[in-house]
């Protein structure tokens, strides 16, 4: 034993890297739109309203399939750190999540999917996501801005969307949805501007490392750490809150609610791929759907969204009163 921890203490000191455990996965959503508020307090105001509508949403609206235009802004080293494959690959996880998911057998295996009457909740929400065509100018657009900048890391705040903050302007953002992509300090995962807030911040903010990539082998044999995140869940994750869905944790409040019925409560964010019956602490007990994309279970064991949050998606895009009509 004394020979083994000899031995590792001396890779350590010669730089070899030794992982003692893969990285976790932290959102900043909470915590963003937390500082939003305090910054922009009539931004609560329109949050209560967009409540009141998304309410309301839920007796008379009606879902449509609809198309989001996308527009990825590389910022500093991400312009080298992702290729135009990873770009591609990350469309096409955001459409398998939010379109028309095909559920895997690994997936529909887990034992809570039918004994928890899951795959009964489980939504097609018929949403697409395509790279922007055309810019606000209207010229054609590949939908990804190459920007540069000097910030090694930024914050959680708006200063990726500011030319000051060493970022990238935002696209007209009733248009388009604004995706940036760059690192974060503290190996945040990312962080959404939920809706109501201001029009130049408005988008996605993810991290580097989080980002899908084509070669998921290549990217985890080199980025170890990386291996429960390499799929592309985490920009899934952000887009549901963008679309106006809550965390089915809340990190100040345990137990609150996340306004969906079909939802169990959560007590708390899971990691991992936890087994059934894994209970919440919150009222009666309840099984929580570790599975759904708004926790934060390991990439392989998120893929769904309930009918209940699908349909708070569509009041968001609602042409008539949604706040992204």
């Amino acid at each position: 034993m004394k020979k083994i921890i000899l031995l590792v203490f001396g890779l350590i000191l010669l730089g070899f890297p030794v992982y003692a455990q893969l990285l976790y996965r932290q959102y900043a959503t909470q915590k963003y739109m937390k500082g939003l508020l305090a910054s922009n307090p009539a931004i609560e105001k329109t949050r209560s309203a967009i409540e009141r509508h998304t309410y309301d949403f839920g007796a008379y609206g009606r879902p449509d399939t609809v198309t989001i235009p996308v527009v990825i802004h590389l910022v500093g080293t991400a312009s080298a750190a992702i290729a135009w494959e990873d770009v591609q690959a990350q469309l096409n996880v955001l459409n398998k999540d939010f379109y028309q998911p095909e559920y895997l057998s690994t997936e529909t295996t887990h034992k809570a999917w039918k004994a928890e009457h899951f795959s009964g909740k489980a939504a097609k929400p018929f949403i697409r996501f395509c790279l922007a065509a055309q810019n606000p100018s209207g010229k054609m657009t590949p939908g990804v801005v190459y920007a540069l900048s000097k910030v090694a890391s930024f914050p959680v705040n708006d200063s990726i969307t500011t030319s000051e903050g060493g970022g990238s302007l935002a696209w007209n953002t009733a248009n388009y949805l604004n995706i940036w992509v760059a690192p974060l300090e503290k190996n945040v995962a990312g962080f959404a501007q939920m809706p109501g807030g201001p029009v130049a911040s408005d988008g996605i903010v993810i991290n580097t490392a989080f980002f899908a990539r084509a070669n998921q082998r290549a990217y985890i044999t080199a980025n170890p750490a990386m291996a429960n995140y390499a799929f592309g869940r985490t920009l899934s994750h952000l887009a549901g809150s963008y679309l106006g869905l809550y965390e089915l944790w809340n990190d100040e409040v345990p137990c609150a609610d996340d306004y969906v019925n079909d939802t169990p409560v959560h007590n708390a964010p899971n990691s991992g791929k936890p087994v059934y019956r894994h209970v919440s602490t919150c009222g009666n007990y309840p099984v929580e759907m570790t599975m759904n994309l708004m926790d934060n279970t390991d990439d392989e064991a998120q893929f769904m969204f309930t009918n209940g949050q699908m349909m708070r998606m569509y009041a968001t895009l609602a042409p008539k009163g949604g706040p992204r009509a």
